[in-house]
């Protein structure tokens, strides 16, 4: 009987987790690149005039037990510095300045990292200044 009330909430969390977990429209996409610039997840555009730097992230983990840790994922992400005109929910660093953080840790590097690589040639082109750093992260 017990097993059974323990199945039965199983499912209904499984399913309620799936459900919550699904991504669909604007909140779908991660990073996309016009010539008019950005789109972000939400649908936010991002003038490519509004963006002052990028830095890019390589997540690394060093632990001994390296839990829900996927070598093979392409584990980086972006922030991407804009100008007081960008309009959303934003973050601030310690110096004040405005950026949009662009996470992509949970894709698979051998579909993603081509991809990755062309957005920041988009930077590189347009004259956006783009530093990298690795950040020690566990999962």
């Amino acid at each position: 009987m017990i097993g059974a009330i323990l199945a039965i909430f199983g499912v209904v969390a499984l399913v309620t987790a799936l459900k919550g977990a699904a991504r669909k429209g604007n909140e779908a996409i991660d990073l996309r690149f016009k010539a008019s610039g950005l789109t972000v997840r939400g649908g936010r555009k991002i003038n490519w005039d509004s963006i002052t730097s990028v830095t890019g992230i390589e997540h690394v983990n060093n632990a001994k037990v390296q839990v829900l840790w996927d070598r093979a994922d392409l584990n980086r992400s972006l922030e991407i510095y804009v100008d007081d005109s960008v309009d959303g929910p934003n973050g601030n660093s310690k110096d004040g300045t405005t950026y949009v953080r662009v996470s992509l840790r949970h894709y698979p590097a051998i579909e993603y990292r081509t991809l990755y690589e062309q957005m920041l040639d988009q930077f590189e082109k347009r004259g956006i200044p783009l530093v990298f750093e690795a950040r020690a992260t566990q999962f």
